[in-house]
């Protein structure tokens, strides 16, 4: 019984290494870089541009203010030995408060920039996968790999076939 069990098991193995085999033989594979497209996309330049646009006033406000609050430390410093007590005290708090607010208005827009970020790269990624869906198709591609690929052949990478067809559609918007 138990020999019979393992011819079983053999024949069944078997079928299923031949039936593998020919689906194996007719499915096309393709592979695409997506970190490619996420850095040459026009799509991804336009998304940096728009991120600048968007944060530049308020970055270059931020570091009118660094630098403000460190000439004002240079200052300070500078001018301790002619300073009372009280008014170094009272300085040394000014600046403390100052450092705070700054690092409160940093943090506010670090939050801010990495927020709107990832809404533009979730953009990105749903433009992608859908360029990269529509190549697929139109080639008769059964299978797309992305990340994750350690090598694939030339001639079987459509990176620079979806880029194309990525510049076409943003040439279209």
């Amino acid at each position: 019984m138990n020999i019979m069990k393992h011819i079983a098991l053999a024949s069944l193995l078997t079928t299923l290494t031949l039936f593998s085999g020919g689906l194996a033989a007719q499915t096309r594979v393709a592979v695409v870089n997506i970190s490619k497209l996420v850095t040459e996309s026009p799509q991804a330049a336009t998304a940096r541009q728009k991120m600048d646009q968007e944060f530049s006033a308020r970055r270059k406000k931020l570091e009118g203010l660094q630098q403000k609050i460190v000439a004002d430390i240079d200052k300070a410093k500078k001018d301790a030995a002619v300073m009372s007590e009280d008014q170094k005290k009272k300085l040394q708090e000014d600046l403390g408060r100052r450092q705070r607010e700054f690092g409160q208005q940093q943090g506010e827009y670090n939050a801010e920039v990495a927020r709107r970020e990832q809404q533009e790269l979730e953009a990105l990624r749903k433009t992608i996968l859908e360029v990269v869906a529509e190549v697929a198709r139109q080639s008769k591609y059964d299978v797309v790999i992305g990340d994750g690929v350690v090598y694939a052949a030339d001639s079987i990478n459509i990176t620079d076939k979806v880029l194309a067809a990525m510049r076409t559609k943003a040439g279209k918007q």
